[in-house]
């Protein structure tokens, strides 16, 4: 909306002055001047919105054509090339969160957790609502959780686990909440629920890059519980 109103007052402004100067030089009745005015700052807006929906569309769809690639093909270069052509274009504080983001899924992929921390941490939280800030802390706790800083995995969980709750039921992230709650039994120490956890989520789970999630949390808990 910030972006909109900035585009209504850049075009507005310079029109109401405009409006005004041929108002007195062409000596236009207030009512019809009035009246003209009001439509044509109606039709201002109308299209500043329609043209920032549209931008957004195009946006999200660039977006997911780009997950798509990297789900289908796993060329995880091309994927990272593609999101910096992006980051490089976006002006936008939110575009580029999002953008982030999904530069995070890549480092995840690359298994370059503490860059994918680095990345987090420079997303300024404020241009990141709803189900992306469900992400934001769940890629926080899986990059703490695979360099075994288990306080922080601990410290994510607890402080986010009413809005994980909340999505659990989200057929987008549901699975990654699933590996969250097993990231948290490992890291409280109590492994047999962490088990119970992770052969239900592999039964439940069963695509690509969730098996591959449950083979690494499988190795960490059985490397955990043969010492």
């Amino acid at each position: 909306m910030k972006i909109r109103m900035k585009y209504i007052l850049g075009i507005g402004i310079p029109l109401g002055i405009i409006l005004a100067i041929l108002k007195n030089v062409i000596k236009i009745e207030d009512n019809i001047f009035w009246k003209y005015y009001i439509l044509l700052a109606i039709v201002v807006i109308a299209g500043v919105v329609i043209l920032s929906c549209l931008y957004q569309i195009r946006f999200v769809r660039k977006l997911k054509v780009i997950n798509k690639q990297v789900m289908e093909q796993g060329n995880l270069d091309l994927f990272f090339e593609d999101i910096e052509k992006l980051l490089n274009k976006s002006k936008s504080k939110f575009h580029r969160s999002l953008l982030m983001l999904n530069l995070c899924y890549g480092l995840g992929k690359k298994k370059e957790y503490a860059k994918g921390l680095e990345v987090l941490a420079s997303i300024d939280l404020k241009n990141v609502k709803g189900i992306n800030k469900i992400i934001y802390y769940l890629d926080k706790g899986c990059f703490h959780f695979y360099l075994g800083n288990y306080e922080e995995v601990i410290s994510i969980t607890e402080k986010n686990k009413e809005d994980f709750l909340r999505f659990e039921e989200n057929n987008h992230i549901d699975w990654n909440i699933a590996a969250n709650n097993i990231y948290y039994r490992i890291a409280k120490g109590e492994h047999e629920e962490a088990e119970k956890l992770l052969e239900q989520a592999k039964s439940q789970w069963k695509d690509r890059d969730m098996q591959e999630e449950w083979e690494m949390i499988g190795e960490i808990l059985w490397q955990i519980m043969k010492e």
